[in-house]
Formats: C-alpha cells, structure tokens, sequence
C-alpha cells in the first residue's frame, strides 16, 4: 500500500531539515546558497561568529522562513547585537522552528573581536532545546559551540573558516551522544564594487558539499542574489534594499521535490548604513 503523497513529502522535509538546513541561517546566506562562512550578515552568531567583529553599529533583525508551505511550521530567528570596543562586538539570538507538539529553541550568544588589520576571530556558544508532545520522556537538550575565523587574503579576497563542535544530547532516557564535527570554509571574491561571488565548502566527517553564489549590485542600494546549495540541490534567488538604518532582504528557494521556500528578514541599524 502506497503511502499518501503528503506523507512522504513531509517526510523528505524532515531529512532536509535535520541534513541540510542550519537553524538560525541568514536570509542573505540562503539568497546565495551558502550555509554563511562568508557572508556578512544579522545571523552572524549562528554562520561565523567572527563576522560580527566587522560591525559598526548596534542593529536588531528579525527573520522569517515559510518551508515549502509545510502548515503551521514556524522557522523565526530574532538577533541583537552591539558594538562592545573599536575592535570587538557582541550578539545575542533566539530561533524557533517546528509546530504545536514538535518544537526546537535555541538560545546563543557570540562575540567576535578583530585580531588584526586582517584577522578576525569570534567564539559562539548556545543550547538547543527539542521537545516532541508533552512527555518529559520525548524532550532533548544539546549545547553548541562554534569558532569562526576571517582572513583577508586582499583587499578583493576574504577567507571565512568555521569549525562546529559535535553536539551532546542530553535526553531523559539515553546515553548523551556526540554528533560529527562540522567543518566549512568559504571564500568571497570583489572584483568591482558591484560584483561579488562567494564559492563554501562543507564537511561534517561523513559528507561533503560545494555551494556557491553571486551577488550583483546594480546601486548602491539594492543587491541582486542567485546561488546553489551543492547538499540540498536547491536552487536560490534574493534580493536586498537599503533605506537608511533599514535593511530588507528576501529569499526564495526551491527544492527539486519539497518545492519552494521563501524567506524575508529586516534589519534595523542605530545609525545609518549610507
């Protein structure tokens, strides 16, 4: 007997997610395709916590994900952040995802702190916390840290390296157990103040992936995103505006089964970014 064609989608959803999709990604990441090694964006904490060394200003982000308009799932990220010295910055964030009876929270905090004119590092560290129903028995922690490091190689090429920790769940009726390490390393190239393409290589000791994206600035104030995710095989689009301390950017994504996936964040800066 053949299972309803619903069912098996949402079971291909289910693989994604826990395989592919990085809780907390950045609008402007999933734009290129990237899991965000490289990329300079709010969700810094959860893609490369030196990134945040690279900040200005103090902002606030909200972002949203609507996944292959699964029913009732919510996938919604909230990061602050703030400048702490001339050299170093701090953020904190919250993402949910999952519907009533299946949820994940997780709460981080990072900092990243420029080492010098080129280097960069940043530490982030958080608990991610799973509960299946109501039952005490079904409920799942798991504490998280990341390191990031960025290394201008040029004034036109920047190196991005991330090393994530195995996880630890800590569950109430099994043994904790660690997860591989996961490893990425990505690469943005600037050959002109309108260009910018961005090529991310992932490992996490069982598998591997290459993601690459491009950027096109047509003004100062509006950016163009395609990019392809080598581990999902989704294909993706955006596009970016800035007005002053607002900034808006949005995401759709396609997956070759589960369809298509959207995604929009805004960011708001305490002062302006012109």
């Amino acid at each position: 007997m053949k299972r309803p064609v619903s069912s098996i989608r949402l079971s291909v959803f289910f693989f994604w997610l826990v395989s592919h999709h990085s809780f907390g990604q950045g609008i402007v990441a999933s734009a290129l395709g990237l899991e965000g090694t490289a990329v300079a964006d709010g969700a810094a904490l959860f893609q490369n916590p030196a990134m945040l060394a690279k900040q200005q200003f103090a902002e606030i982000s909200i972002q949203h994900y609507n996944h292959f308009r699964i029913g009732n799932w919510n996938d919604l990220s909230i990061f602050g952040s703030t400048v702490t010295s001339r050299r170093s910055a701090f953020s904190a964030g919250y993402s949910l995802q999952g519907f009533p009876g299946f949820q994940t929270h997780i709460l981080g905090i990072a900092s990243g702190v420029t080492y010098s004119k080129k280097i960069a590092v940043g530490i982030a560290g958080g608990i991610e916390m799973m509960r299946i129903g109501d039952a005490l028995t079904q409920s799942s922690k798991s504490l998280m840290a990341k390191a990031g490091l960025t290394y201008s190689l040029s004034s036109l090429l920047q190196l991005g390296v991330v090393i994530n920790n195995p996880h630890r769940w800590i569950t109430v009726n099994e043994d904790p157990e660690s997860k591989s390490t996961e490893i990425s390393a990505g690469i943005s190239y600037e050959p002109s103040r309108n260009f910018t393409w961005y090529v991310e290589l992932n490992h996490d000791m069982v598998s591997g992936s290459c993601n690459s994206g491009i950027q096109y600035n047509p003004g100062e104030n509006i950016a163009c995103r395609i990019g392809y995710n080598g581990a999902s095989k989704q294909i993706s689009v955006g596009l970016g505006f800035l007005y002053k301390i607002l900034c808006i950017d949005a995401a759709v994504l396609h997956h070759p089964f589960l369809g298509v996936s959207t995604g929009i964040s805004i960011r708001y800066s305490i002062i302006s970014r012109s």
